[in-house]
């Protein structure tokens, strides 16, 4: 389990920088994803991909996010999480120029798998996992919670701008007369250039946020620490958890509202900025409610909730029983 105590660090007195850049990293890292997510499966549409291979593509970045992510984990210690968090973002923008030039779904698909094109926000991959562990060396028990709750809050609010700059294809098509690719493409470029940022944001990340590393102990293995039960059931936890929400992503959403109710990108980017609002109340709320729940109850309860009216999105008829 990682350290809480940074005192004895040589760079202890920047947590809260550290933690900053973190929270910086994550909200432009998502608002890329926000971007992609409305766009995505709609571009390979229209450049004449089916569904079934546009399920490749995102299947592809799923299991791509899920090597990279065991990479990670038994190299974190090798690797610093700077080095790690530049490189996973500068690959994610790398990946995207692939469907600038090509149309070829196994092209497409091979960029999918190292550039996360399926990436859907809190429930993806080794950045997520980088970001955390960062925090955890640079906060206390007591401020912990906190410091989550902002993590996540960047991310709705990247989510959320990145879907609101969905409208710039919106303008493009409908006033100025643009096809829907070449604005699209625009998004693209965009997204390119957010990935870029990010990547140089966790450029300062100081050592404070590394892990401690003892003699001996370069490369992890989770299953023979001393809390291995505690990660075991917490990851089993949070994997049931994913793979529901593997199945359920932005971009299938956009997909699926499109192609069901007949919305516009315009309208999707709506919704989505609409619900990233509600989640940043929620999870500005979650520490509070903890506190008087327990943060089991409280994660439990609350995905109860988001998976009972998932249910009812699934046999809804009109497009404003699904929003």
């Amino acid at each position: 389990m990682a350290s809480t105590e940074i005192t004895f660090h040589p760079d202890a007195g920047r947590p809260s920088l550290d933690a900053f850049i973190v929270y910086a990293g994550r909200g432009l890292r998502d608002m890329g994803r926000g971007l992609i997510a409305v766009i995505l499966a709609i571009y390979l549409s229209q450049i004449g991909l089916s569904i079934p291979q546009i399920g490749l593509v995102l299947g592809a970045s799923l299991v791509g996010g899920f090597v990279l992510s065991l990479v990670v984990m038994f190299t974190a210690n090798a690797i610093s999480h700077r080095i790690w968090l530049f490189a996973i973002a500068l690959i994610t923008a790398l990946s995207i120029v692939m469907l600038f030039f090509t149309e070829n779904v196994w092209l497409i698909g091979v960029a999918s798998f190292f550039g996360s094109y399926a990436g859907s926000g809190m429930h993806w991959g080794p950045s997520l996992q980088l970001e955390q562990s960062s925090l955890t060396e640079v906060t206390s028990s007591r401020t912990r919670t906190r410091a989550f709750s902002n993590l996540s809050m960047s991310s709705a609010a990247g989510r959320a701008v990145g879907s609101g700059l969905v409208v710039i294809a919106t303008y493009l098509i409908t006033v100025r007369g643009w096809e829907l690719i070449d604005a699209y493409q625009v998004l693209l470029a965009i997204y390119l250039v957010i990935n870029l940022i990010s990547a140089i944001t966790y450029l300062p990340l100081s050592s404070a946020a590394e892990p401690k590393v003892r003699v001996g102990k370069i490369l992890v293995n989770p299953f023979r620490t001393r809390s291995r039960r505690s990660i075991i059931k917490i990851s089993g936890l949070f994997g049931v958890d994913s793979f529901a929400g593997g199945m359920i992503f932005d971009s299938f959403f956009a997909l699926w509202m499109l192609e069901k109710h007949g919305m516009n990108e315009g309208v999707i980017a709506v919704v989505l900025i609409a619900t990233q609002a509600l989640n940043m109340i929620s999870i500005w709320l979650a520490p509070s409610v903890a506190k008087r729940i327990g943060l089991l109850n409280t994660f439990v309860w609350t995905q109860v909730a988001s998976n009972v009216c998932l249910i009812l999105f699934a046999f809804s008829t009109t497009g404003f029983m699904a929003v």
